[in-house]
């Protein structure tokens, strides 16, 4: 699984408030993922490793069911439906995250 925090990590400049931040700025890079493919899944397959490594890293954060809606979303094969689902399971997932709208 990749670590999205990891690039936050280790900032000399900012201290010590930057790395416990890492994980809050890896989960928004994580979400940016879900976001761009939520957006494009209408006219493209987006499942794939980039997809897979975001879901993962956020599900270790948070255990919840939006996650797998998700992945799921992206294997229906009406385009319409397999758009609005992964957008409502993104919506989910950010609720479900604490991230804003």
């Amino acid at each position: 699984m990749k670590d999205f925090s990891e690039r936050h990590r280790h900032v000399v400049h900012f201290g010590l408030w930057a790395e416990e931040s890492a994980d809050d700025y890896g989960q928004l890079d994580a979400l940016k993922i879900l976001e761009a493919a939520a957006k494009r899944t209408y006219e493209h397959d987006m499942r794939g490793e980039d997809i897979e490594d975001a879901l993962a890293f956020l599900k270790t954060r948070n255990q919840r069911r939006p996650f797998e809606d998700f992945r799921v979303a992206l294997d229906v094969r009406d385009p319409r439906e397999r758009y609005h689902r992964a957008r409502h399971a993104l919506v989910r997932i950010k609720i479900a995250m604490k991230v804003g709208g």
